[in-house]
């Protein structure tokens, strides 16, 4: 399957994340979740043109 774009979702309400993930891929969006910071960084490091969301404070 051929994807518009990855995404690497980070949100703290799990919830919402998945809402927002299962959304984005009916889309077509390849969506990579981040639990933690780190975890959003290594595979930031590792992907390229990625869009970020993180959501309000």
């Amino acid at each position: 399957m051929l994807y518009k774009q990855k995404v690497l979702l980070i949100h703290k309400n799990k919830i919402i994340k998945k809402k927002i993930a299962d959304y984005l891929r009916e889309l077509d969006f390849a969506v990579m979740i981040a639990e933690t910071i780190d975890d959003a960084f290594n595979l930031a490091k590792a992907l390229s043109r990625i869009l970020f969301y993180g959501g309000r404070r």
